[in-house]
């Protein structure tokens, strides 16, 4: 087994794809330096490996709403670009969270 910084430098980031889900159990955050300053991403552990997600506004809110913790089973999909009523695009997601007692 890996340790902790081999774990965490193998860590890939998300490379989100329209309708194709991102599935696997969160195992931790990280606050990382990208495109607009120093945000949050969620770490989950896929079958293929640790991939990191940014947290949107949106995402966070919905982790938040769904009580998602470390052991949960997290889908998230990326459902494409839209546009608010006001003409601001945003980027549309679905996440489903699946509690880690309910996998035991």
């Amino acid at each position: 087994m890996k340790n902790r910084t081999q774990k965490e430098s193998s860590i890939e980031l998300w490379n989100q794809e329209i309708n194709i889900p991102l599935i696997g159990v969160m195992v931790g955050r990280r606050v990382e330096s990208g495109a607009y300053g120093k945000n949050e991403q969620i770490v989950i552990e896929t079958e293929e490996g640790l991939i990191a997600f940014w947290c949107t506004r949106w995402i966070k809110e919905n982790l938040a709403a769904k009580d998602a913790v470390e052991g949960d089973l997290i889908a998230l999909t990326f459902k494409g670009k839209k546009t608010t009523a006001q003409g601001r695009p945003y980027n549309a997601y679905e996440l489903i969270v699946d509690k880690g007692d309910a996998l035991k």
